[in-house]
């Protein structure tokens, strides 16, 4: 039977094992809120590349379908055949 000096001594060893896992664990809870914290910057720097990137595209493209126009208006002024752009 253990005696409550047995009990004392095996409570103070797993404390003293116990507490270099705490402290890997308060440091790996830091890590994680870090690494959230990035990854939650990271989404937001996405969405506005994307929302840029969109923005961008669509300007191309009427830019491109009004050159487009204006060609096949022109060569049609001058009796030509209409373009025929295939991409």
């Amino acid at each position: 039977m253990l005696t409550k000096q047995d009990l004392n001594a095996i409570g103070s060893l797993m404390e003293n094992k116990l507490k270099p896992v705490r402290e890997d664990i308060s440091v790996l809870k830091k890590d994680v809120f870090g690494l959230k914290k990035d990854v939650f910057y990271l989404k937001k720097d996405v969405k506005k590349l994307r929302s840029d990137l969109n923005t961008t595209i669509n300007f191309f493209d009427k830019a491109d379908q009004d050159i487009k126009t204006k060609l096949n208006k022109t060569r049609s002024e001058f009796g030509l055949k209409e373009v025929s752009f295939a991409y």
